[in-house]
């Protein structure tokens, strides 16, 4: 999906990973928390950690392979 429509499943609180990435071990969701959004990585082998989102770059902007993550 486009990430305009990524941004609605967030708002309905979804969690939203790019699908070309997932795999990575620098891999993270998007969701939203307290009204901020957060990035928390995904790969097995990682801390986890949260950050609150900063910023998204404009490939991820344009890229059509958002797709909802299932934990």
């Amino acid at each position: 999906m486009e990430f305009q429509n990524a941004l609605v499943a967030i708002k309905k609180g979804y969690k939203v990973q790019r699908k070309s990435i997932r795999n990575r071990l620098n891999a993270v969701c998007i969701y939203l928390e307290d009204g901020k959004l957060v990035s928390q990585q995904t790969h097995p082998l990682s801390e986890h950690k949260k950050n609150i989102l900063g910023n998204i770059t404009t490939k991820s902007l344009l890229a059509t392979d958002w797709i909802a993550y299932k934990e």
